[in-house]
């Protein structure tokens, strides 16, 4: 997704320009004295993704027999 920075002091005359940008699919971040404010996306860009299913890769993974048990001190960056 393209993205578009710009002061909002320099946008407000201009915001309906932008607006066609948006809708395109530009991401415009507005920020004031260089920092961030304002982040405008399209709604549609934003739709959230449909719920995960469980179950739908059952035996896909697998886990150690110890997979509970604490790690070894090695691991943590003490003594072997």
């Amino acid at each position: 997704m393209p993205v578009k920075t710009s002061d909002i002091t320099q946008v407000q005359p201009s915001l309906g320009d932008l607006l066609p940008l948006v809708i395109g699919g530009t991401e415009i971040t507005l920020t004031r004295n260089d920092a961030p404010l304002i982040r405008l996306v399209s709604a549609a860009m934003g739709v959230a993704p449909k719920p995960r299913q469980a179950g739908l890769h059952q035996g896909a993974a697998r886990m150690s027999e110890d997979f509970g048990e604490p790690l070894p001190e090695a691991f943590w960056g003490g003594t072997q």
